[in-house]
């Protein structure tokens, strides 16, 4: 079997400081889809400022048709700064709540919720790979 996550780790230096801060990137459109540098490492920071703590998220290779959920995309960033505000705001706000992400991807934002309080979070996506990472980012 094909590992999800590659071997191969970028040297500190090379990683752009947005890569390693949660910012957002540039996305430039490929056929069939959008890439940004940050989707090339083989994994990503995400600070909480709700619970002071970075999330490091595995990412697999996201080259090729139906490859989108391995990567962290600006739409998932977007969603997890707002979830991180609301908390930041009211941190019990999730508190005995029941979560379900559809189309999880790397799961960043269920793995938020989760560490925002809620009680139970299910995070479900189409595609079998996506899954098995999705999985490999919850159980870290």
């Amino acid at each position: 079997a094909t590992p999800l996550v590659s071997a191969t780790t970028a040297v500190a230096e090379e990683i752009p400081n947005e890569c390693k801060s949660g910012s957002l990137v540039a996305e430039n459109a490929i056929p069939g889809a959008y890439q940004q540098i940050c989707m090339t490492l083989s994994e990503r920071q995400i600070p909480l400022k709700a619970t002071k703590e970075t999330l490091t998220i595995l990412q697999g290779d996201a080259v090729g048709a139906g490859r989108t959920g391995v990567a962290v995309w600006n739409s998932g960033l977007l969603l997890t700064r707002l979830l991180d505000a609301l908390a930041l705001s009211n941190l019990k706000w999730l508190q005995g709540k029941t979560v379900m992400e559809l189309g999880c991807g790397t799961a960043l934002a269920s793995i938020a919720v989760a560490k925002f309080g809620a009680q139970r979070v299910i995070a479900t996506d189409g595609n079998p790979d996506v899954v098995e990472l999705a999985q490999q980012n919850i159980n870290r």
